[in-house]
C-alpha cells in the first residue's frame, strides 16, 4: 500500500457573526477547531462549505484572492457567520504508511 498524505495542520476559527451576532448552534466568535472532522461535530454546514477551502490549504494550495498564501476567509451559508481557515505551513504533519485495517485518508 502507498503512504497518506495528512498534509498541514489548520486552524479554522469563527472570525464574525454579522447580524444579531447569534449563531444557531451556539458557537462564538473565537471559536477554533483543528480540523474539518471537529468542525462537523459543531455545525455539518460550515463543515460542508469550508470542505474546499481546507482541503487545498492542508495540501499546500492557496486561495488566489487572499494577501496571504496560507489564509481563507469564508462565508457561511447563512451569510452571517464568517470564517478564517489558515494553514501552519512551517510545520507538514508526516506521511503514514497505513496497515490493512487503518484507514487511508480521513478528513
Amino acid at each position: 500500500m502507498g503512504k497518506a498524505m495528512t498534509g498541514y495542520p489548520l486552524e479554522i476559527r469563527v472570525i464574525d457573526i454579522m447580524g444579531r451576532g447569534v449563531y444557531p448552534l451556539g458557537l462564538k466568535v473565537g471559536d477554533c477547531f483543528a480540523s474539518d472532522k471537529e468542525l462537523a461535530q459543531a455545525c455539518h454546514w460550515a463543515a460542508h462549505v469550508l470542505l474546499p477551502f481546507t482541503t487545498a490549504l492542508r495540501f499546500g494550495g492557496q486561495v488566489p484572492w487572499e494577501d496571504e498564501p496560507d489564509l481563507a476567509r469564508v462565508c457561511c451559508l447563512d451569510i452571517t457567520t464568517r470564517w478564517s481557515l489558515r494553514q501552519d505551513g512551517s510545520n507538514p504533519m508526516k506521511a503514514e504508511t497505513p496497515g490493512v485495517s487503518e484507514k487511508v485518508f480521513e478528513i
